[in-house]
This record gives structure tokens, C-alpha cells and sequence, in this order.
């Protein structure tokens, strides 16, 4: 059971120049935590911009790393390996996404900068509006859509697997979770998203690897 603390709507992120509130929860996964949160307008400061959070928190099963009441996260000595080899992969597919996005900016969606805050890493990106595939066949049923939107979606898939490719790139984590569908219809757009499991042949050739997902199924 997945017993990790989110942070409470309106809790307050003072990001250096950023001061971010966060809004909801999207999603945890097992690497980290994902909110919906929002920062004011330097110029207009009664606007805001609508951005997603990404807080490194990794899942342990044993409940060893955990938040404390400052929010803080915290390790015991039974999650420090844990939390080591999660904070490396989170660096790196931090790393490869900033790649990704200087070499094809209208691929991939914004990642603003990583911060520093309550003993972990906090990566702020872009908003898109996007949903994944995952929710978007669990809303619609996959047998409701035609062979046309699946065909279409896989060939949109493998154009942007190709930029992966020609970087020197494996994304090893293609699932409909990490799947992201931006917009609809004719004017759909596929990205591929959690950078965590992306390596070069050549660190899978040596045996240097930093991490893979596992998932049930």
C-alpha cells in the first residue's frame, strides 16, 4: 500500500523567483509525485500560470522514506539506497528531457528548471493540458475508438521515438501512461513523457544503466 503524504492543496513551494502554490494532485508514480500548481504574474500578478510539479518522493514498501509536519522528505537507514539510486534516475531523466526539448522544443513539453526544497528536488514544467493514454482508453474504451485513431496515434508515437532515436537515445518505458495526447481530433499530438528509463545503447552495451520501471502486467 502506497502510504506516501501528497502536500495539501495551497501548500507554498518559494522556489528562488518562484513562488508556486500548488493547486491538486495528478499522480504519483514510483520514482515521484506530480501536482497541478500555479505561480503569479510578475507584470499582471493578479494572472497566474498554470504549471505541473514534478517532487522527487520515491515509493519504498516499507515505509522508510516518508514526509515529516515541515514537509521535508525524509529517509531512514533502511530507504537511503532507495532514495540514491531514485534521485540519480530523476536527475538523468531531467537531463535527457532538457536534451529532448533543445533539439526538438515542439515535441516535448516545457521543463522550466529543478529546484532544491524540502531536502529533494522539485522539477517545474510546462502545463499542456495533455492526458495520457492510459486515462484517455480508460474514459472512452479502446474497442469505441476505429483502427483509424489507434493507426494514428501509434504512427505520431514512432515520429517522436525516431527524435529519441537519432539523439542516440532508448526509451524503454513505452506504455499508455506515459503516452501523452495533447489536443484532439485530426489536430491530436503524441508525446512521450517520463525520461527516467530513456538510456543510450551504449550504457546498456556496458552494463550502465541507471534504472528501469517495472510494471504489473
Amino acid at each position: 500500500m502506497d502510504s506516501r503524504k501528497c502536500l495539501e492543496n495551497g501548500a507554498n513551494l518559494q522556489f528562488p523567483g518562484m513562488n508556486c502554490t500548488i493547486e491538486s494532485l495528478v499522480g504519483k508514480g514510483s520514482n515521484a509525485i506530480v501536482y497541478l500548481a500555479s505561480y503569479p504574474d510578475q507584470h499582471q500578478p493578479g494572472l497566474y500560470h498554470l504549471i505541473l510539479v514534478k517532487e522527487l518522493f520515491p515509493y519504498h514498501p516499507g515505509g522508510a522514506i516518508y514526509r515529516d509536519g515541515r514537509d521535508d522528505i525524509r529517509c531512514e537507514a533502511d530507504g537511503e539506497d532507495t532514495m540514491w539510486l531514485h534521485r540519480i534516475s530523476f536527475v538523468r531523466g531531467n537531463e535527457v528531457h532538457l536534451r529532448m526539448q533543445n533539439s526538438r522544443p515542439g515535441d516535448f513539453d516545457l521543463n522550466i528548471n529543478t529546484f532544491s526544497w524540502h531536502r529533494t528536488l522539485y522539477t517545474v514544467m510546462g502545463f499542456s493540458g495533455g492526458r495520457s493514454l492510459e486515462d484517455e482508453l480508460g474514459r472512452t474504451g479502446a474497442d469505441r475508438l476505429s483502427l483509424t485513431d489507434h493507426i494514428r496515434r501509434i504512427l505520431h508515437a514512432l515520429d517522436i521515438l525516431e527524435v529519441f532515436h537519432a539523439s542516440g537515445y532508448l526509451h524503454l518505458d513505452i506504455s499508455p501512461d506515459n503516452i501523452l495526447l495533447i489536443g484532439g481530433g485530426k489536430r491530436e499530438r503524441v508525446s512521450l513523457i517520463d525520461y527516467n528509463s530513456v538510456h543510450t545503447i551504449e550504457e546498456i552495451r556496458n552494463g550502465r544503466e541507471v534504472y528501469y520501471s517495472a510494471k504489473t502486467g
